[in-house]
């Protein structure tokens, strides 16, 4: 899932990296964002 890759970046690379996230469950809404074109949530 986009999160996961998003959390090893900021972890691994950049610690400047900044996103939303809550519930991890595809409910809150809270890491939606434009992937690709597309907007979905980074949690699924």
């Amino acid at each position: 899932m986009v999160l996961d890759a998003l959390l090893k970046i900021k972890n691994e690379q950049d610690p400047t990296l900044a996103f939303r996230r809550s519930c991890r469950e595809g409910i809150c809404g809270s890491c939606s964002m434009n992937v690709d074109g597309r907007n979905t949530l980074a949690c699924i």
